[in-house]
């Protein structure tokens, strides 16, 4: 029988808990501060002591114990040991117990240890050891940590999962696991080879098997799958595959909203749906799931993806030809968010490729102007392509007609594009300091441009010039907007 009863142990450990809090702080109000993080620690070892102790022994408690550590990114996989080697301890004719202790001390980092016991269970045709083998075998940096060739070691995973589908051939694991090798296979190969096709074809039978049965375990491989059928010319049924998903993952979802997987479930929804290029849905998914968002992380998330289909859906635009509706996209969107890089980066690309493909380099944007919603814009597209090549006045002119429609947003507008300018085309742009004064001359007040300058004269080594203009910068921008214009100014004193 143990030395006391349970309570007593319970109460014992609080007060060694605070025997110890007050003789580490010794005091005042530290005692107070130091109170959480040493409950913690506390709470920690009465678990594992009152569960080392207990009589008689709990398996529920054991395994509840277990997958609670486990989930916890910092000392759960070191906790969790404990728990899996008591169960190991207890029940050694089970395997299931053994295979969890290989889990923990691979999570733990010691995996050459995991290994040989994968590999002892494998050899009693233990499906998720040989699935978790020929996982290992696929990982990226297989090769490195076990000199075998990449085509050796797919060979060995390929064998691993048909040997876990021959015994369970209902294993979704092993489903999974042979999809995300063909699909694999299929990106090192690329497009043109001849097995590409066939790959990819392999991997959506094993993983429309899986959504067949409405498991979701499959879910984080859907946009890959859904692309590479798009690429290799197979829509429908990436559409029929993704449509299948769609109902089982938009079924979890809206039944679980605050599950821990519900956000990266509906970036896969959204990201297949801008892989099917069906942008208009990609939105509506976007809009939905921003309803039910929870957490900074997730709206951010959110935002990253919807500029990222505006992006998929101006490049689809524009490789079909149609530059002007390409135009129209790109230019709402950079109104909106007129500080927004990835946007002014498309524009200037497109005025990049219409002056060195075309004779006439202004005769798609001019064009373009009756038919784009937000033509200033194009306006000061022109005009910047206009000072570029030395004819100040027909520039500044178009960016007079931009600043009539765009009003305040005109000039942290081209502040962006200058800035992608300066930054991506430099080659092109070789006078861009010309452009950079002339659009200061024109608008004095918009401190985004004396950044801008500062930062041009900051990668051409004048230090001193560019000390000028961050200090400027600094002063109209008001805080806490200008915190990286300081970073900046530092920066330049540190170079000096």
């Amino acid at each position: 029988m143990s030395l006391v009863k349970s309570p007593f142990r319970w109460l014992l450990a609080w007060v060694v808990f605070f025997v110890s809090t007050w003789t580490i702080t010794r005091r005042g109000w530290s005692f107070v501060w130091a109170m959480p993080a040493m409950a913690g620690i506390a709470m920690v070892l009465m678990v594992l002591w009152l569960d080392n102790y207990r009589r008689p022994f709990n398996i529920e408690r054991t395994q509840g114990y277990y997958e609670k550590f486990l989930i916890d990114p910092m000392w759960g996989p070191q906790i969790a040991q404990h728990f899996a080697q008591k169960r190991v301890d207890f029940e050694p004719e089970k395997i299931e117990p053994k295979f969890q202790l290989a889990t923990v001390w691979d999570l733990a980092g010691q995996t050459d240890r995991a290994r040989d016991l994968m590999l002892h269970l494998s050899e009693q045709q233990h499906v998720p050891a040989l699935v978790w083998l020929a996982r290992k075998n696929m990982e990226a940096d297989a090769v490195l940590r076990t000199g075998i060739s990449r085509q050796d070691l797919d060979q060995q995973a390929e064998v691993s999962l048909e040997e876990a589908l021959e015994l369970d051939p209902e294993s979704n694991a092993a489903r999974i696991g042979l999809a995300s090798l063909y699909l694999n296979q299929a990106n090192r190969l690329g497009k043109e080879d001849p097995q590409y096709r066939e790959l990819i074809q392999n991997a959506a039978d094993r993983l429309n098997q899986v959504f067949m049965t409405g498991a979701t375990e499959a879910f984080w491989q859907l946009p890959n799958l859904v692309r590479a059928l798009v690429e290799s010319d197979q829509t429908d049924r990436a559409q029929q595959i993704f449509s299948q998903a769609s109902r089982i993952l938009l079924n979890y979802v809206r039944r679980q909203p605050n599950e821990r997987l519900t956000p990266a479930i509906w970036e896969t929804l959204i990201r297949s749906a801008v892989a099917l290029k069906d942008h208009r849905l990609a939105d509506e998914l976007i809009g939905e799931s921003r309803r039910s968002a929870t957490s900074g992380d997730w709206i951010r998330m959110l935002s990253l993806l919807a500029t990222q289909n505006l992006i998929t859906e101006s490049d689809d635009y524009g490789s079909r030809g149609q530059v002007t509706r390409q135009l129209d996209l790109l230019s709402s969107e950079i109104v909106d968010s007129p500080t927004n890089q990835v946007f002014a980066d498309r524009l200037i690309r497109i005025l990049v490729e219409d002056a060195t493909q075309n004779e006439n380099r202004y005769e798609r944007l001019e064009q373009a102007l009756a038919s784009v919603k937000e033509s200033g814009v194009l306006h000061l597209l022109i005009g910047i392509q206009k000072i570029s090549e030395g004819d100040g006045t027909a520039g500044i002119s178009h960016w007079r007609v931009a600043n009539s429609s765009l009003n305040k947003k005109t000039s942290p507008l081209l502040s962006a594009l200058i800035s992608v300018m300066m930054r991506e085309y430099r080659d092109y742009y070789e006078n861009v300091l010309d452009i950079i004064t002339i659009a200061i001359e024109r608008f004095p007040e918009e401190g985004l441009l004396y950044e801008v300058r500062g930062s041009y004269h900051f990668n051409n080594g004048n230090y001193e010039d560019a000390i000028v203009d961050y200090k400027y910068a600094a002063e109209i921008i008001s805080e806490p907007q200008n915190f990286l214009i300081h970073f900046a100014l530092a920066r330049t004193y540190e170079k000096m």
